[in-house]
């Protein structure tokens, strides 16, 4: 959806969707302003989430991965609704019926990306050409089959217009003045049912879908692609970007690889599995640690069984920010000034120095009070040492998190100490200036603060207050590292599980079909030919080893003839037909199995039936 501004320029320059009225029907043109409008917006998010292939679902030229799974919102009967130009909707979205008007009308200050029309004959329903539609879901001038679309989104009423209507819409130039025949249509309304966001300017997922219930079930994000990208518009990432620009080359190679009919997962580098995943400790280590915890003398924790390296000792990472000096508490409490703002605090103070002898002011201030002696050392976190060792050796360690968050603390901020009041300091805050001015808009999570504004604001604070802004910042400053190190462990933990599952880590998603037809079944082809002497019968003896897929492999469960009652959505009673085959699945027993690879393990043990055929969608890593 177009911003409020945005929307608001196309409508004072006189350039909303023009009106065409005539006996037979009117017509709403997309004026030019609005489609350029709507590819800007879709260049600018997509240059903001480039470096996230979560968000970004490559290759941009194709639909994303993770679109909206739509209900059966239509009934079996394909009743027709009042109108005679849908169908009667049995399953509505509260939502989304705020964003839609019955006719077909977007409201929220919503445009649609095709043109619209209505004919006398359906009551002012706004009406839109299935071609247009497919155009701007496939952003190519192509032709595209119909009658297949038709058949996939079989919950859109179509109809076709009559010779009237098309000479009509040709006068009115919607399609071409030559144009003949028949052209199939649909309303507006059913085509933003059915696609959401795809077919408004500007889209963007959940904010202006109609089922905006159902996505967020899903756990789609609004920050994710919608639009399937055009050419020109790659080309201008492309230029804006030099290195994806690389990235869309090594594509191409791959995709001229596959041409060839090659082998692509043989030929990639595949990562090492070596620097992802940390093996279970053994055995002596282990019961060191359980004797040492015993007798209290533990000094870090033991993560049992596999994980993913790289850890983030939170104490040196993340210190509790400090807006008072040694003194500063000691001094609010003496004066009783702990709810009074800082900036009288220097003001109670020369009151008290009136009030005292010559040469004897601190005899007023009173002595009863116990004075607080704030900690030079950063407060230690219960969780600071959870999956790191002691803190003086972590300070050395390198790894991947920890390099993302040295950035954020080092290089980027200056202290100010014009910030500082009467001995509270704040000079730490981060300030706006003319260098970062339009670049960085936040600092570790906190934003850049007008100086002279921001001084006010902190003269009426009081001690108490100080006490609980440092822990708020200290809570900013951590989720704001931890949500960034979450993104490099989110593409550890996907590579741990590809290499769980005996899946090549780093296979990429347009590699899954090559997987699944030619990698697994080389990996079973493999055989392994080992010659050893007998001494005994003083010859040569030849071993030859096979690999046997056990039940765990793809498409080898060894589970038949038996369906759980749950996998029967409409029946609660398992088929009577169904009948347990008691027949036990015999092993080749004269063939040795050596192979260590996970996918081809060797115990036979019932699986799960077809316990890898869903990794296609978790497992392997976007392309």
């Amino acid at each position: 959806m177009l911003g409020e501004d945005e929307g608001n320029t196309v409508l004072e320059k006189g350039n909303n969707p023009s009106l065409k009225q005539g006996e037979v029907g009117a017509v709403f043109i997309v004026p030019k302003i609005l489609i350029r409008e709507h590819e800007r917006v879709i260049l600018k998010q997509i240059l903001q989430i480039l470096d996230q292939d979560e968000l970004v679902q490559p290759p941009l030229d194709k639909f994303p991965y993770k679109k909206l799974e739509l209900p059966k919102y239509i009934d079996e009967l394909k009743t027709r609704d009042a109108t005679n130009t849908s169908y009667k909707m049995i399953q509505l979205d509260a939502y989304g019926e705020k964003k839609v008007g019955s006719n077909g009308e977007l409201f929220g200050g919503r445009h649609y990306l095709f043109n619209t029309f209505t004919f006398t004959a359906h009551m002012g329903v706004l009406l839109v050409l299935l071609q247009d539609v497919i155009k701007v879901l496939y952003q190519s001038n192509a032709t595209h089959d119909e009658d297949e679309f038709i058949v996939q989104h079989d919950q859109i009423l179509v109809m076709e217009t009559s010779e009237e209507q098309t000479k009509f819409l040709a006068k009115n130039g919607v399609i071409p003045e030559e144009s003949k025949g028949s052209f199939k249509y649909i309303t507006a309304r059913s085509a933003f049912v059915e696609f959401g966001a795809s077919v408004i300017a500007g889209g963007q997922r959940i904010v202006d879908d109609y089922w905006e219930s159902l996505a967020k079930k899903q756990n789609l994000s609004s920050h994710q692609r919608v639009f399937k990208l055009s050419t020109s518009l790659i080309s201008k990432i492309s230029l804006l970007r030099p290195s994806f620009q690389n990235n869309r080359i090594s594509n191409a190679n791959e995709i001229s690889a596959n041409t060839n009919n090659t082998c692509t997962i043989s030929t990639s580098k595949f990562e090492s599995q070596y620097p992802i995943v940390t093996e279970q400790p053994s055995a002596e280590i282990r019961e060191a640690y359980v004797e040492n915890f015993a007798k209290g003398e533990h000094i870090s924790a033991i993560v049992p069984g596999q994980s993913i390296s790289g850890t983030l000792e939170l104490s040196a990472q993340f210190r509790v920010p400090r807006y008072h000096s040694k003194n500063s508490f000691q001094q609010a409490l003496q004066m009783k000034a702990m709810d009074i703002p800082i900036g009288r605090h220097e003001e109670l103070l020369a009151q008290y120095e009136s009030q005292a002898p010559d040469g004897s002011a601190s005899i007023s201030l009173p002595n009863h009070i116990p004075s607080v002696n704030p900690s030079n050392k950063p407060i230690k976190r219960m969780l600071s040492s959870i999956l790191d060792i002691n803190v003086s050796s972590s300070k050395n360690k390198k790894s991947e998190e920890n390099e993302m968050i040295k950035p954020m603390n080092k290089g980027q901020h200056k202290n100010n100490t014009s910030l500082n009041i009467n001995g509270w300091k704040f000079e730490s805050l981060p300030l706006k200036s003319a260098e970062n001015s339009g670049k960085q808009q936040y600092y570790r999570g906190l934003p850049l603060y007008e100086k002279n504004t921001l001084l006010e604001r902190l003269k009426q604070l009081t001690p108490n207050e100080i006490k609980e802004l440092e822990h708020l910042h200290d809570a900013v400053f951590v989720n704001t590292g931890l949500q960034n190190v979450r993104k490099v462990r989110t593409k550890k933990w996907k590579k741990y599980w590809q290499y769980k599952a005996g899946i090549p880590i780093g296979l990429k998603r347009s590699q899954l079909d090559e997987f699944k037809n030619k990698y697994l079944k080389d990996v079973l082809a493999q055989t392994s030919v080992t010659t050893n002497f007998n001494e005994i019968t003083n010859t040569d003896e030849t071993i030859t080893t096979k690999r046997v897929p056990n039940p765990n492999f793809l498409g080898n469960c060894n589970i038949k003839d038996f369906k759980p009652p749950y996998i029967y959505s409409h029946v609660n009673k398992v088929p009577q037909n169904v009948a347990g085959d008691k027949t036990a699945v015999k092993l080749d027993t004269e063939v040795k199995n050596t192979n260590s690879n996970p996918v081809v393990a060797t115990d036979p043990v019932a699986a799960k039936p077809d316990n890898l055929a869903n990794f296609s969608n978790e497992v392997a890593m976007n392309n």
